[in-house]
Formats: structure tokens, sequence, C-alpha cells
């Protein structure tokens, strides 16, 4: 197939998750890691050019991207994102620095969770739960019953531990640039 010979690799086991937003794990505190490092995660909409930037920066490395692709996928999100727009990005601080990302959109009464990324400095104290509880928390405020996502195998415990289910599995191609 064409994929393959332009550096995409399939993995056909990307985890579909799903969980009832009534259902969420209560006993998850938003802001609190598993290390004394962690005091306080705060989260915060991106409403602005600024922020905005600040989250594309910290995508792209939590990712593990080439850092020429943040002013691309800035230009896409700024499109994206607006008054009316049901997509809404959030980062979160930890003591006042920026160290994860997260997306929700909003369709059909169900919040989809997108765009979660640490900075790997960051790993494993609890911004990425965070950011992603919070908005599940959010969604579930505003009327929303039901949250989605797609896992990686670094996040997936994590989901589980907030109460999501695998409910199905995604094939999914990833890309590789050029070394």
């Amino acid at each position: 197939s064409l994929l393959p010979g332009l550096g995409f690799t399939l993995d056909p086991d990307l985890p579909g998750m799903a969980a009832a937003l009534d259902e969420l794990v209560p006993d998850v505190e938003i802001g609190r890691g598993n290390d004394e490092r962690a005091p306080f995660i705060e989260c915060r909409r991106v409403e602005s050019s600024a922020l905005l930037r600040e989250w594309t920066d910290i995508f792209v490395t939590g990712y593990e991207m080439p850092l020429s692709y943040a002013a691309p996928l800035f230009d896409l999100y700024d499109d994206l994102h607006g008054p009316d727009s049901p997509l809404e990005s959030y980062l979160a601080y930890l003591d006042g620095a920026p160290v994860a990302t997260s997306s929700v959109l909003y369709a059909e009464r169900v919040a989809a969770i997108f765009d979660v990324a640490t900075l790997p400095s960051a790993g494993g104290l609890g911004a990425g739960a965070a950011v992603t509880l919070a908005r599940l928390r959010e969604a579930r405020a505003r009327g929303y019953r039901v949250g989605v996502l797609q896992s990686s195998a670094v996040g997936l415990q994590v989901y589980e531990r907030l109460g999501f289910r695998t409910v199905c599995r995604i094939p999914h191609f990833t890309w590789s640039a050029p070394a």
C-alpha cells in the first residue's frame, strides 16, 4: 500500500474509550499528582493568540514533534477556535508554568477529548489527568453525559483510573519524519 512507503506505520490497536460522565471516579483530585513536586495544577482555557502559541509549543513538545510543526498547528487551531466553535483547548499549568494540553469537542451530546499532551519533564505528575478530568467535569456541568477519546499506550491506565473503558479498537497510522 501507499502509506508505508511514505513513512507511515499502522498501529491496528489504538483503544477507543468511553465514559459515562455521571460515573467519573469521584475521588480523583484535580491538581494533585503522585509527587510532592506537583502541589498545584491550574487549567486555563486558550482564549488568546498568546495562549494558543503556548498551547502549540507544549503540544508539539509533548508529542516529541519537530518544533517546526508549531506554526502550522497554530494556524490550523487559530482557524478552528472562535466564539461559536464547539472546539475548546486548554493548558495545564504546574506552579505557573504550562506543562500539558487538551482539547474538547462538544458535539451530539458527547464530549470528545483530543490533544492531551504533557511535557516529558512533567510526566507522571498528574497534569494530563487534571486537564482531562477538568474538561469532563465541565462537560457534565453543561449537560453532556458521555465522554469519548482514543488513548495511547501511555495514557491507557490514566484514563481507566478516571472511569473510561475501552469500547473499540481504532486502526491508526502514524508518521515519522525522516532523520
